[in-house]
């Protein structure tokens, strides 16, 4: 029941590794390497989540999950700046950074994940008011670096454009996922219309788009 976290895992540590060790001259295969290690810490925290833990195990480990997903929006935005060379965006970029070193402080109190609940799948973070926020606030960073894609996708050369368009599609895939795993957490449990609980697949959707990346 955790291998979709695990594919993820190995798929985000071995370009976390490769990119760091082989690629971190330049800053923007610096700043991919340190998201792939974010992307690392959370789906290693949700693979762990998906065993037998105990309670007080089950919300450290949320909380751990969640320092991963915090940067993750700040350092994906800043790689496409990088990636797309919009040397303008400076000041976007730092400020995602600050609001997420602020969710990083809300975190750290424990006011972000507040609790934890079993599921069928395994343990599942409980947020409040302050996850619905920290929710749009992450959607809305990503679709903008997705809209910052396709934009660029307009004037590239055949080569580039081939690099775009997966990068585009993995990142699309990502947020619907994202979007997908967010519901139970603020009070979602259900998809619309019927009884079927919400299957938490936003790692195997950020395993595939790792293999798009490395592609």
């Amino acid at each position: 029941k955790s291998a979709p976290q695990l594919i993820s895992l190995i798929t985000n540590l071995i370009l976390c590794v490769f990119v760091l060790r082989y690629k971190r001259s330049r800053n923007v295969h610096l700043v991919y390497g340190l998201f792939s290690l974010c992307v690392s810490i959370w789906t290693f925290s949700a693979f762990l989540l998906f065993y037998e833990l105990t309670y007080e195990q089950a919300l450290f480990w949320a909380r751990v999950l969640h320092i991963g997903v915090l940067l993750i929006p700040a350092l994906f935005f800043h790689f496409v700046v990088l990636l797309l060379g919009h040397s303008k965006a400076k000041i976007f970029v730092i400020s995602i950074y600050f609001l997420s070193f602020v969710f990083f402080v809300v975190n750290a109190f424990g006011y972000l994940v507040v609790d934890v609940r079993r599921t069928i799948f395994g343990f599942y973070s409980v947020g409040n008011i302050i996850y619905f926020i920290f929710s749009w606030y992450v959607t809305a960073v990503i679709a903008s670096s997705l809209i910052l894609i396709r934009v660029a996708m307009k004037n590239a050369p055949a080569w580039r454009m081939n690099q775009l368009r997966y990068l585009s599609f993995g990142t699309l895939l990502s947020l619907l996922g994202g979007v997908n795993d967010f519901l139970p957490i603020i009070g979602v449990y259900t998809y619309p219309l019927s009884q079927i609980p919400i299957y938490p697949f936003v790692s195997l959707t950020i395993g595939i788009y790792g293999i798009c990346v490395a592609y």
